[in-house]
């Protein structure tokens, strides 16, 4: 939804950095929320106060809103400042991703330690999920924010966004794409 209404989108998805409030240039608005799309649509609805920021999610709750994410200084002149800000996380931490909704395109992208994959399709944005989030899994850590168990659930708690490897493929991107089964 947020890709078809070009809605600009920047959403930080923490995979065991325990990213901090001082890892961010502003931490922004405590929110501890379940993610939902519902939520997520309105966070960055454009005449809210938050909808220029980032947004953190980790495990299945939004943490916060309107973060503002250090820049990278790598590809300035070619990029815009979400694309910037999600490079500069992932540069900094390498278990975190970023995903980007592009306000102008609607254009999917996807930042991952340091390197931007873009533009992307739906189901691209998709494969790419699965796989760091199974890749995430595996790694079996005490700091895991996300587990084989655990999953990021949209308002109806039987349509999954992020989670579980084992669960529909086609439902993990659909919160930024709208496509359907």
């Amino acid at each position: 939804k947020l890709s078809q209404n070009r809605r600009g989108a920047l959403i930080v998805v923490d995979l065991g950095s325990d990213l901090r409030p001082e890892d961010f240039l502003y931490s922004g608005t405590n929110i501890q929320a379940q993610l939902s799309t519902d939520l997520l649509i309105n966070l960055f609805a454009t005449d809210t106060p938050l909808h220029d920021g980032a947004v953190l999610v980790k495990g299945n709750k939004i943490i916060s809103a309107g973060v503002i994410l250090p820049l990278s200084r790598q590809g300035i002149s070619r990029y815009g400042t979400r694309h910037l800000a999600a490079l500069g996380i992932t540069e900094r931490f390498d278990r975190c991703i970023c995903i980007v909704v592009s306000e102008e395109t609607g254009t999917l992208s996807l930042a991952n330690q340091g390197k931007l994959e873009r533009p992307i399709t739906s189901s691209r944005l998709q494969e790419l999920l699965i796989n760091l989030i199974g890749n995430q899994n595996s790694l079996g850590t005490g700091k895991t924010s996300l587990n084989k168990n655990a999953s990021i659930h949209k308002s109806n708690s039987s349509d999954n966004i992020i989670g579980d490897v084992n669960e529909k493929e086609s439902d993990k991107s659909e919160i930024f794409t709208n496509k359907k089964d």
